[in-house]
């Protein structure tokens, strides 16, 4: 009986130690599935922290661009500002130059010499005028795709001689 009753309980030993493998084995390899959800979830989170540091760096070189497009609108903002000076004062030259050639036309129209005072109140000639559109037209030839200094829509009238 005491034999039997060791067997058994060598039996139930047994028993208990193939259960407490089987028990450690499957917590094994539950310690092992959770290694590697929290290895999966480490690459995860380096991958993120890789693409986060790229987005900075990107940013980082869109903000030089930025500073540095910045630093050329504001030269060329100081240059716009001193051409507009320029021209404001260049304009005030043009303004003064046509008030005292104004002037200088009022006098010569308002001379007491008949002589002056006729040449000046005459208007251009239309042949004069004609004259001066055509030498217009072939000085300012980069309005033209040819380079030749002749108008395309010709005049068929001589301009009369002097008379002497």
């Amino acid at each position: 009986m005491f034999q039997r009753l060791t067997s058994s309980f060598q039996l139930y030993l047994a028993l208990t130690l193939v259960l407490v493998i089987i028990g450690l084995g499957i917590a094994l390899k539950f310690s092992y599935a959770q290694a590697d959800i929290k290895q999966a979830q480490f690459k995860i989170v380096q991958n993120q922290k890789q693409v986060l540091q790229q987005d900075l760096n990107n940013a980082a070189a869109q903000l030089l661009v930025s500073e540095r497009d910045k630093h050329r609108l504001r030269q060329q903002i100081k240059l716009v500002s001193k051409l507009n000076i320029k021209n404001s004062q260049l304009k005030d030259q043009i303004a003064e130059k046509l008030r005292s050639s104004t002037a200088q036309i009022s006098q010569l129209r308002e001379s007491d010499n008949e002589t002056v005072h006729t040449w000046a109140n005459t208007p251009v000639p239309s042949d004069a005028w004609r004259l001066l559109v055509n030498s217009a037209n072939s000085a300012n030839s980069d309005i033209k795709k040819d380079r030749i200094p002749v108008r395309p829509k010709r005049d068929d009238q001589y301009l009369p001689a002097p008379d002497t």
